[in-house]
């Protein structure tokens, strides 16, 4: 798509109409664009919701604008809530839009191009509206379904809290079955880690007593070596002078010299 450049882009089919519960005639669409400033829609539908003959109005934004169509809807509601009470019924889908890609190159064809986008369609009206129709929402506060929601989730939280503590009869007495099958349960847990307590107690005395054995073993063996080296150096000494010079045992001669006894 380098050689074209967009041209124009139009929407194929526009069913603003077709929301169900539309009257003909006394509606007023609003049209949502990426680009729009959500004071100047509210201020504009606020001054034509207020006439008598307008009786609905419908916001409508696709792709980038479906986010500011749903905050203009929702402003307008809490602006006019007091005074006028609002009946809702929202429809999400896919649009259609056209695009013309235009050749910079010459020799090239116009591409029109199908592009499916998300939109929005939002139907206020001051008639009551199918309560059965999906998307319906009643007049009134905004958090009602909310309050409904939160209410829901903490009756949930109490039941399932209520069933851990233990079930209750419609007497109001304890389920004694529960109870025992609680107990019976943390019994066995108890046990277990009595036991296992027992079996790292029993591993730490074998490993202690092994260590105490290896210390023995090495200071025997330290033993017998200052006693070979002491030994060693004893009869080195033994065959050393005083002065330090190997002594050699030579023999040794003696003369005796015997005088014969003079005759009278």
């Amino acid at each position: 798509m380098e050689h074209y450049e967009k041209q124009e882009t139009r929407c194929v089919d526009d069913d603003s109409d077709e929301m169900p519960g539309i009257l003909a005639g006394s509606v007023v669409h609003m049209k949502v664009n990426p680009g729009s400033k959500i004071r100047n829609l509210v201020e504009y539908a606020k001054r034509r919701i207020k006439e008598r003959e307008t009786k609905q109005l419908t916001w409508n934004g696709a792709g980038k604008g479906t986010s500011k169509a749903i905050s203009c809807a929702e402003i307008f509601k809490r602006l006019v809530l007091p005074n006028i009470k609002l009946h809702q019924i929202t429809k999400i889908k896919f649009k259609r839009v056209e695009e013309i890609w235009k050749p910079k190159v010459e020799g090239l064809d116009v591409l029109k191009v199908n592009v499916d986008i998300p939109a929005i369609s939002i139907l206020l009206s001051k008639e009551p509206l199918d309560s059965f129709e999906p998307g319906y929402q009643p007049p009134g506060p905004f958090d009602v379904y909310w309050r409904g929601k939160i209410e829901d989730e903490n009756s949930s939280e109490n039941k399932t809290q209520k069933s851990k503590r233990g079930a209750r009869t419609s007497v109001g007495k304890p389920d004694v079955k529960f109870q025992k099958k609680q107990k019976s349960h943390q019994d066995s847990n108890r046990a277990a880690s009595a036991a296992y307590g027992k079996k790292e107690t029993k591993q730490r005395k074998n490993e202690k007593r092994r260590a105490s054995e290896e210390t023995r073993r090495d200071a025997k063996g330290d033993e017998r070596n200052k006693d070979k080296t002491l030994k060693q150096s004893v009869d080195s000494k033994k065959e050393t002078g005083s002065d330090g010079n190997r002594t050699l045992h030579q023999p040794v001669q003696v003369n005796i010299n015997v005088e014969e006894p003079m005759e009278s």
